[in-house]
């Protein structure tokens, strides 16, 4: 191989290691519960990185990605969080709708872990009362 061919594949291969992190990718859509309500402040992360962004008050998100592989996560306190693999090609503007499920309530696991006393379900006769007339 000539000098020149060697210096130009080095050239070419350099050029494309500099651009290669400017190679973006934008996705965006709609993250909502189970009733279709638009979820805020859902926190968007790579599994295996940092956080990418969260959901505006509206639900909507928007997001500028290099190109590879990603384990998106979106994930909010009061749902159970989901995991979309992806792989982001230079230039796609790909679209996701995402429905999280509500995890239970408080109230709602001390109703399923307590068990009704009589006192609680119903009054079996009137109180009598303590003052005298």
């Amino acid at each position: 191989m000539s000098i020149v061919h060697r210096l130009s594949k080095i050239l070419c291969l350099a050029t494309l290691w500099l651009w290669a992190p400017m190679m973006r990718a934008q996705i965006m859509g709609l993250v909502v519960d189970t009733t279709r309500s638009p979820l805020p402040m859902v926190q968007i992360f790579d599994r295996d990185g940092g956080k990418l962004g969260q959901t505006r008050v509206d639900g909507y998100f928007k997001l500028d990605l290099r190109t590879g592989s990603y384990k998106l996560v979106f994930s909010h306190p009061d749902f159970y969080s989901t995991e979309i693999p992806m792989v982001v090609r230079f230039g796609s503007k790909d679209t996701l709708n995402i429905i999280l499920t509500p995890k239970p309530s408080h109230s709602e696991i001390i109703g399923i872990a307590g068990t009704p006393t009589k006192a609680q379900t119903s009054i079996s006769k009137p109180l009598k009362s303590t003052n005298k007339r």
